[in-house]
C-alpha cells in the first residue's frame, strides 16, 4: 500500500468515524418553495411551471419542447445550470443518422451545479436523507454540509496528487461520506470507479487506481 493511499485513507476513515456531527433534527427537512415565475419570457414566449396537475403541466411543457425545441431546452440550460463556458449553439441534431449534439461550445461543473448553489440560495435545506441500518436511525445532510465535506475531500484528492483525467475507485460503504467523494472527484476532473467495500475502508493502490 502506498503513503499516498494510507494517507487518504487515514484521512477517510477519521471523517467517517465522525459521521455523527452531520445528523440534524427531524425539523430541519423541508421542501423548497414552489416555482411561480415563469420559466422564460425571452421572445415573447412563456413557459409556466405550474399548471392545474402533473398530467397537464407534462403534456404543456412537452407540446412547447416539440414546438420551440431550441428556444425550450438554451432557456433551461441557461436559467437551471451554471456554466463556466456558456454554449455557443443549444443542438445539432440529425435523427435521420442517429447524430446528436447538446449544448455545443459550453461546458460546466458537475459537481458545482449538483451542491453549490443550492448551498448558495438555501444552504440549510436538505441535500441527502441517510437511512442507516437501524429502524429510525436517520441522518439529513443540508447542502451546507455537504459542499463542506465535499471541497475538503477535493482538497485531499489534490493535495496527495489526484488531477483531471485522474482514475479513483471508491471502496466504501453507501453514505453520505461516499455521494461527497463522488462529487469531489467531479469538482477536480478526476474519473471516479465505485466498489462497495466495507467500513474498514481497506485501501490498496494498483496501477492507474488509486482506492479510497
Amino acid at each position: 500500500m502506498s503513503s499516498v493511499s494510507m494517507r487518504v485513507a487515514r484521512w477517510l476513515t477519521n471523517q467517517w468515524r465522525g459521521a455523527s456531527a452531520l445528523t440534524l433534527p427531524q425539523q430541519s427537512l423541508h421542501r423548497p418553495p414552489p416555482l411561480s415565475r415563469p420559466l422564460s419570457s425571452r421572445a415573447g414566449v412563456s413557459y409556466p411551471l405550474q399548471l392545474s396537475s402533473v398530467s397537464e403541466s407534462h403534456a404543456s411543457l412537452y407540446e412547447e419542447s416539440l414546438k420551440h425545441p431550441e428556444q425550450f431546452w438554451g432557456d433551461l440550460a441557461s436559467r437551471r445550470l451554471r456554466w463556466t463556458k456558456k454554449f455557443d449553439q443549444v443542438m445539432d441534431c440529425d435523427m435521420r443518422n442517429g447524430q446528436f449534439k447538446w449544448f455545443l461550445g459550453g461546458s460546466l461543473n458537475v459537481s458545482e451545479n449538483c451542491v453549490d448553489r443550492h448551498a448558495e440560495e438555501d444552504p440549510d435545506r436538505v441535500a441527502i436523507i441517510w437511512e442507516r441500518d437501524e429502524p429510525g436511525d436517520t441522518q439529513f445532510i443540508t447542502y451546507s454540509q455537504l459542499l463542506e465535506s465535499t471541497s475538503r475531500i477535493a482538497n485531499v484528492l489534490k493535495r496527495e496528487g489526484v488531477k483531471k483525467g485522474d482514475i479513483v475507485a471508491i471502496y466504501m460503504p453507501a453514505s453520505p461520506l461516499l455521494a461527497a467523494t463522488m462529487l469531489a472527484c467531479a469538482r477536480i476532473g478526476a474519473i471516479h470507479r465505485y466498489v462497495y467495500g466495507c467500513p474498514c475502508l481497506h485501501l490498496q493502490l494498483t496501477t492507474n487506481y488509486l482506492h479510497v
